[in-house]
């Protein structure tokens, strides 16, 4: 984006070059902290995604007990009959 190519008839000068230079360089300055802030945005979803995974199979095993609990009364309640 920021690179001079043939567009020009005239060869940039030393101070066409340093302002090019200097687009250049901000451009990958900006590009480095997009792709850092991609990181990090990856990251925290991949934290949340964790956590509502286990809470899933939290709220599935209380299920599970709760049913466990229930067949173990009702066996009971079948033996003492």
């Amino acid at each position: 984006m920021a690179d001079i190519g043939n567009k020009y008839l005239v060869d940039p000068n030393a101070e066409v070059k340093i302002l090019t230079n200097e687009a250049r360089i901000q451009e990958r300055v900006s590009r480095l902290v997009r792709l850092k802030q991609d990181i990090e945005d990856l990251e925290k979803l991949a934290i949340v995604s964790k956590r509502a995974e286990i809470k899933m199979v939290e709220l599935e095993l209380e299920k599970i007990r709760q049913e466990q609990f229930r067949l173990k009364q009702t066996d009971s309640d079948i033996i003492d009959v």
